[in-house]
């Protein structure tokens, strides 16, 4: 339960912070430029490789689940409703447990990448390390952002994390699945199915589940933070140069 907890607090933290990192990305663009149309082209470019992810996550879970796809696109298109995608896969329209499925691949799949660069390409399991044994945090980030390899791995964690949360159509369809899977666990339950009985290598698998998600997002948290406070520092020297001030509406 505790991890569960955990899982659905990191996801709303995320989602909180990557809004206002496309604010800020969007308030860069026109300070640079001046020009409200480019916003959404800068934080395609930005978040490119994520985006990319993303979208292959779609593809790929539909491939798995037998659905046909019928278009994918990687390119910002502006809906009828007058947002913007920064991309899209469209397939048939198969049964609600396949959409849902398909609507979850980015995470699960975004997850799995950002916490295997972290572990093996950033070593951020050891640097967490070093700061619970008492060494200074700031050193242990020194370490990290002082090789230059290591600032490829960094973006691409950042723009990885920042698009593997399910976008609103992807999750359209998680309340109806979550209301029969709920229901179908209660008619179990009022049969006289015992949840203790449930096999401990499902129990494993949710709780390893559970974990890389915590971490994924435990991970993306801290460069959303780091960007997010630079963002904000940057655009506040654009502001006084510029003598323009963008406000959040």
């Amino acid at each position: 339960m505790a991890l569960l907890l955990w899982t659905v607090i990191g996801f709303v933290v995320c989602d909180l912070l990557r809004r206002q990192i496309s604010f800020q990305v969007q308030a860069m663009a026109i300070l640079l430029t001046g020009n409200r149309g480019s916003q959404m082209w800068f934080e395609w470019l930005i978040f490119l490789p994520g985006i990319l992810l993303h979208e292959f996550s779609h593809w790929l879970m539909a491939k798995l689940l037998l659905v046909r796809v019928l278009r994918v696109s990687v390119w910002p298109k502006q809906r009828e409703n007058g947002q913007w995608e920064m991309g899209s896969v469209w397939s048939e329209c198969p049964d609600l447990l396949r959409r849902s499925l398909i609507g979850l691949a980015p995470l699960l799949l975004g997850s799995v990448a950002v916490l295997f660069i972290g572990v093996s390409q950033l070593a951020l399991m050891d640097k967490m390390g070093l700061v619970i044994d008492g060494n200074d945090l700031g050193q242990a980030m020194g370490d990290i952002l002082t090789r230059p390899i290591n600032w490829l791995w960094f973006y691409l964690t950042f723009a990885i994390s920042n698009c593997m949360l399910p976008s609103e159509p992807d999750r359209a369809p998680w309340l109806r699945t979550s209301f029969y899977v709920g229901l179908g666990l209660m008619l179990l339950f009022f049969w006289g199915y015992n949840p203790t009985n449930i096999p401990q290598i499902l129990l494993d698998l949710g709780e390893m589940g559970l974990t890389i998600l915590i971490l994924a997002f435990a991970v993306t948290v801290v460069f959303d933070v780091l960007f997010i406070v630079t963002m904000v520092i940057l655009q506040k020297i654009l502001e006084t140069i510029t003598g323009k001030v963008v406000v959040r509406r």
